[in-house]
């Protein structure tokens, strides 16, 4: 990926950890679960500071993934419990 796409693709991910990052407390998760996750989220965008090629890029955007799936079977496990 040429360096203006890489850039581009970079902000995007940013754009989306912090997103996520605000969705966290308004999505009604477990405090514990809550934390993991922002903890997690901020670490990506930390790491993503120094991310300088695609496969950097890429391990971000799986990080970002895994959060994501471990919020929604959270949300599953607390919308089960009720």
């Amino acid at each position: 990926m040429e360096e203006s796409q890489f850039n581009v693709a970079r902000s995007r991910v940013l754009a989306e950890l912090k997103m996520f990052i605000l969705d966290i407390g308004e999505m009604g998760l477990d405090a514990d679960t809550a934390e993991f996750v922002s903890d997690g989220a901020s670490k990506l965008i930390a790491e993503l500071d120094r991310v300088v090629e695609d496969e950097q890029l890429a391990r971000i955007e799986s990080g970002l993934g895994r959060l994501q799936i471990a919020v929604r079977q959270a949300l599953k496990r607390e919308g089960s419990s009720s």
